[in-house]
């Protein structure tokens, strides 16, 4: 069955139903997932060890960042972060893991849950909004912008923090025209952004961020490292491989308000 159906151009025209990332399927396999990172830092060495480079570049970005700042702690927003199992594999890739500040923003189920997962780890905190936090040094969104209908004020809103840095891991960017698809998840069905990464860099450009390096992603799809599979796609219209981008932007001491941001993946 092909992962992703129809070419639309408009977030509400693409079908959606089901709980997709709010629904039991997902929380249970994240729950599951999370178990093991976790018995890895206690006995299991079955479980990988550290963030993938060709997947995440963030583990290496924050150790750049411990060597630069010196101060601690070092403060990471993740956006859509999940329960964070970035997080634990981050962790376990850094030397030096005790100057570390991160905040998960998720919708409130995530937040329950990843509250009790961590809730003997001061480092992580999670939130069913955007929090009031200065001095933000990276600003993670991992495979999340494409399920919000407004993704640019999104990214307006989270310029507020004005982080050093920027990180977008697996955005579904590339040279193609940016179109809404629907994407199948079990008994769910999500609208998904794929954008041209012309119209990302303008966003990012317009809110004075600056592109450092692109890398594709390189993590499996169906278990199978590979591009986005999208045979079923006109030709104009497959991604190919998902990307990382990187962005820097110089710290600026103006205090803004931070809004509410809508973490439902329906319109």
């Amino acid at each position: 069955m092909d992962i992703w159906h129809g070419i639309f151009d408009r977030f509400r025209d693409a079908p959606s139903r089901g709980g997709a990332f709010d629904g039991k399927r997902w929380l249970n396999q994240s729950l599951q997932l999370m178990a093991r990172y976790q018995g890895h830092n206690e006995s299991n060495k079955t479980a990988p060890l550290s963030l993938d480079f060709s997947e995440n570049p963030l583990a290496t970005v924050v150790a750049i960042l411990q060597a630069e700042l010196e101060l601690p702690p070092l403060r990471i927003l993740d956006f859509g972060g999940g329960l964070g199992i970035t997080y634990s594999m981050m962790i376990a890739s850094l030397t030096t893991k005790d100057n570390i500040d991160f905040h998960v923003v998720e919708n409130e189920n995530i937040r329950r849950l990843g509250g009790e997962a961590f809730r003997n780890d001061s480092r992580i905190s999670f939130h069913a909004s955007l929090p009031s936090l200065e001095n933000t040094d990276i600003v993670h969104v991992g495979s999340a912008l494409q399920y919000i209908e407004d993704w640019q004020s999104v990214i307006t809103k989270l310029t507020k923090y004005k982080p050093k840095y920027w990180l977008f891991v697996d955005l579904p960017a590339g040279d193609i025209p940016t179109y809404v698809s629907s994407q199948r998840y079990y008994e769910s069905t999500i609208p998904c952004w794929f954008f041209n990464i012309a119209d990302i860099l303008s966003q990012m450009k317009k809110e004075s961020f600056h592109l450092l390096f692109k890398t594709d992603f390189n993590g499996p799809i169906l278990g199978i490292r590979q591009g986005y599979p999208q045979a079923n796609f006109p030709e104009k219209h497959r991604l190919g491989y998902s990307c990382n981008l990187l962005f820097s932007q110089q710290l600026s001491s103006k205090k803004e308000t931070l809004g509410q941001i809508n973490l439902s993946t329906n319109p």
